[in-house]
């Protein structure tokens, strides 16, 4: 038992905010897709000093979802604990795909959107 909250230490299972760095892997996909379907679309238009200020975000998204798939086995296990903890699902080992590049995309959508019929938020 936990003498500051009263709660059992046992329950206790940390943030409940876990999903959101695996929210973060299909948001920063959509960006730099849409950034690539624009730079594509206005190169030929424009300054080349904007193209390449699209090249460098491009660049830094490529960077962040490299970070985020290297980070998000780690989420994926804590967010097991909690989501197994609070209902009768325990989410399969295989999201720990979630490691791979561009597999990672249709893994954390999928989880996320599995978590969401089992906990009704994210």
């Amino acid at each position: 038992m936990d003498r500051r909250s009263g709660r059992s230490s046992r329950a206790h299972t940390g943030s409940d905010r876990w999903w959101l760095v695996l929210l973060a892997i299909p948001l920063v996909f959509l960006c730099w897709l849409s950034l690539s379907i624009v730079g594509l679309g206005i190169a030929p238009h424009v300054p080349l000093r904007l193209t390449s200020l699209v090249v460098d975000v491009q660049g830094a998204l490529v960077v962040a979802s490299f970070a985020l798939s290297l980070l998000a086995p780690f989420v994926v296990h804590h967010d097991r604990r909690h989501v197994a903890a609070r209902t009768a699902w325990t989410p399969s080992v295989l999201y720990y795909l979630v490691v791979v590049p561009l597999v990672n995309v249709l893994v954390a959508t999928l989880y996320l959107w599995r978590r969401h019929r089992q906990l009704g938020r994210p």
